[in-house]
């Protein structure tokens, strides 16, 4: 490069840009912009046009390698020459950098020659090359070349961690600078020379310049796609050629670029990247878990309810993420379809645009041939009547017509044809020009015909794999429905069993602490009475009792009503995301395990009491038996029963048109007898009778249980089937004055 510097033969830099086409030349003054305003060394014009020759014309190849002749060069000038390090110094001598000696001579090294990495000794801890990122940046922040458009296909990440969903491992995604750079080379690449036999398709290079393309953009194509692409660079270079200021060559490239972004990606990026949880593993889990809970504590009724709820809320659970997935999915997908009808409305309002303007230069050119007929039409009446007139004269008709051009066409005194021919040739100037704005106008619309031709065959090929990713996913949350319908069909039943054990086991514990309660309470009564405020510590111990005994009520109140609200959650889920039909079999085949429950885990399935024990629904004219509602509970046996007759049990009213069925009516649930506020009277065991005690309700618990405060400050839980009404007392009052006194029982909970 240095003999080329030296030489007077070659020619000058503005020569050799004259000799290129106007957009090489623009390219060029581009890359002087921009090494000027990046690069901190000075290049000359010779330098940076040979090393734009040598990146066949490519703005972005061409700037890559002056930053890294400029990077060099600070590298150089700042001492960090990686190989002056390993050079070994002798501490005896010191000798100038260059020495110039008869005996050692060395060539000259051009300063501005280029050399590879390993002669600058670039290390790990160098800076980067100019990457496509940066490249993209300065070109649109140095020469004004919007680069930047919205992604067809984006990540979301607003709901991580409300359904336990987590996203798959990142993917290669795609780069804006990258495509933009790919295409403008090829259409670069497109306007050079060729021969004349292979004029009008592009050569082998050109083609892999855009598989190059689609590869970097991890894209699936096909035959079509590349036809296509090429079709559009070419309408784009027809129409790029016509100059004029009316195609903004840049903003139609970026148009051409987000249609090529939009392509499908390799690694179907149109499928949800999130990985559904609970997934199959952990459902293996909780099944061994609950296998493993029964099978080593069958007894253990609170583990395991834990444990079968745990795994059918995890069925469920299962079910309503694929549900949620598929609405994830479909706002995915919406983005899509509203990139490309935004994409779709650009290129209808350019075509539209062009249309116009193909029509407005058709009828312009119309006009303007006219004129210039109309103006060539007057130029040969002038002709023929000077032919006329010669021949009139006595010459030859050949001879007429030369001496009547002659005087038409050449002879300046002639005012009429001076003035004829101008008006000629003038109107010829405005044919010439209407007819170079009708082409650049059937350009431009050819232009948009093919982006548009480009841009329908992406949608397709996109739209199919964005369908093959809801196919994909519809089949498998119909198989993890299924799946968890059918391991449904067999837990729910033994859960509801288990429920049933538990709800035993809380009211047997609530009943036994709230009768040790009372027994504390008598002893306390007793310490005061006999004792009063002596002997603290028995005391204290009885009020520690008592209120452990106190507690253990409220945890079993708690303990049903955290099992219900349980229930309650599940079932409601099962509800919204189960078809009816599959839900009522799961209620069907829970049913044999809910007429032992009460409130509150009875009132949870109360809303399920319509669903028949069968498929097929009773007929309308059933026997009476299978409609009569089930007798009331009798109360237990070690407790005595209330003297006065217990209020009815609530008519239920069955519809005849309703289905129903033997156990239809043991799902419903009456409302309490008593509310907060009302007065009742309690029942206790006073020796070999029964003692009433007026109370006040001040609180209604779980399992028909009321929270009674007493005339001397003491609260106690008591169940429903221990309480009457003022009126009901007084029944009982009067039916024990005309009979024995009954025996009565401590009132349990």
């Amino acid at each position: 490069m240095s003999t080329l510097e030296a030489g007077t033969s070659e020619p000058s830099i503005e020569d050799e840009l004259l000799l290129l086409s106007d957009e090489r030349q623009r390219d060029f003054s581009t890359l002087t912009e921009l090494v000027k305003k990046s690069c901190t060394a000075v290049f000359s014009q010779r330098l940076l046009f040979m090393t734009f020759k040598d990146a066949s014309y490519s703005v972005a190849d061409a700037f890559q390698r002056i930053s890294k002749r400029d990077e060099a060069k600070k590298r150089t000038r700042n001492g960090d020459d990686f190989g002056a390090s390993k050079r070994q110094k002798n501490s005896r001598m010191s000798l100038p950098a260059y020495v110039t000696t008869g005996s050692l001579w060395s060539p000259p090294i051009a300063e501005e020659a280029e050399y590879s990495d390993a002669y600058f000794g670039v290390a790990s801890s160098a800076p980067p090359r100019l990457d496509s990122d940066r490249l993209g940046f300065l070109i649109k922040n140095e020469v004004g070349v919007p680069l930047s458009q919205s992604k067809a296909s984006q990540r979301d990440d607003d709901d991580d961690d409300v359904m336990d969903v987590t996203y798959m491992s990142d993917l290669p995604e795609r780069n804006e600078a990258d495509c933009f750079n790919h295409l403008s080379s090829y259409c670069l690449k497109l306007r050079e020379p060729k021969p004349e036999a292979s004029a009008g398709t592009p050569t082998v290079e050109q083609t892999r310049s855009l598989q190059q393309m689609f590869t970097t953009l991890v894209a699936v194509t096909t035959d079509e796609t590349l036809a296509l692409t090429e079709a559009a660079c070419a309408a784009y270079n027809a129409a790029e050629a016509c100059n004029t200021n009316d195609f903004d060559r840049a903003d139609e490239l970026v148009l051409l670029q987000d249609i090529v972004m939009a392509l499908p990606h390799a690694d179907d990026l149109d499928r949800l990247r999130k990985v559904v949880r609970p997934t199959e593993d952990r459902i293996a889990d909780l099944e061994s878990t609950v296998q493993m809970t029964l099978s080593a504590h069958p007894s253990d009724c609170e583990t395991n309810v834990a444990v079968l709820h745990a795994v059918c809320l995890a069925y469920a659970t299962r079910m309503r993420a694929f549900v949620t997935a598929k609405e994830d999915l479909m706002r995915l997908h919406a983005a899509v379809y509203k990139d490309f009808t935004h994409l779709g409305e650009r290129i209808a309002a350019k075509m539209a645009t062009s249309a116009t303007g193909v029509a407005n230069a058709d009828e312009m050119l119309q006009d303007k041939q006219a004129a210039e007929e109309s103006a060539a039409a007057a130029v040969q009446a002038l002709v023929e009547a000077a032919r006329l007139k010669a021949e009139a004269s006595g010459v030859t008709a050949s001879a007429a017509v030369i001496r009547a051009q002659r005087s038409v066409f050449a002879d300046e005194a002639n005012t009429e044809a001076v003035a004829a021919l101008a008006a000629q040739a003038s109107a010829e100037l405005d044919t010439g020009a209407a007819l170079k704005l009708w082409r650049a106008a059937r350009d431009f619309h050819a232009f948009y015909e093919a982006a548009k031709a480009l841009l329908d065959h992406v949608e397709s090929a996109r739209l199919k794999t964005m369908d093959a990713a809801v196919t994909a996913l519809a089949t498998e949350a119909q198989s993890a429905s299924r799946m968890g319908l059918e391991k449904l069909q067999g837990t729910l039943p033994v859960l509801c069993k288990e429920l049933a054990h538990l709800e035993t086991t809380l009211d047997q514990r609530a009943k036994h602490a709230t009768r040790e309660l009372h027994c504390q309470k008598v002893k306390l009564e007793t310490h005061t009475r006999h004792l009063g405020n002596m002997v603290k510590l028995r005391r204290q111990e009885v009020l520690d009792m008592m209120a452990e005994f106190e507690e253990v009520v409220v945890l079993c109140s708690k303990g049903l009503a955290t099992a219900a609200n349980q229930q309650r959650a599940l079932w409601a889920m099962l509800k919204d995301l189960v078809p009816k039909a599959s839900l009522e079999a799961l209620v069907r085949a829970c049913r044999p395990q809910l007429a032992p429950l009460k409130s509150p885990l009875r009132h949870v399935f109360a809303d399920f009491a319509h669903i028949p024990a069968s498929p097929v629904a009773v007929r309308h004219n059933a026997s009476p038996s299978l409609l009569q509602a089930p007798a009331a509970q009798a109360p237990p046996s070690s407790l005595q029963a209330p003297v006065a007759q217990a209020p009815p049990a609530p008519e239920v009213i069955i519809r005849p048109d309703a289905p129903t069925s033997p156990r239809s009516q043991d799902l419903v649930v009456p409302p309490p007898k008593f509310k907060v506020g009302d007065h009742v009277f309690a029942k206790f065991a006073s020796g070999s009778g029964a003692l009433y005690a007026p109370a006040q309700v001040i609180g209604v618990l779980p399992s028909r249980v009321y929270l009674l405060v007493f005339a001397d400050g003491d609260q106690y839980s008591l169940d429903e089937l221990f309480l009457f009404s003022p009126a009901e007392h007084d029944q009982i009052q009067v039916a024990a004055s005309a009979d024995a006194p009954a025996r009565g029982g401590c009132a349990l909970m």
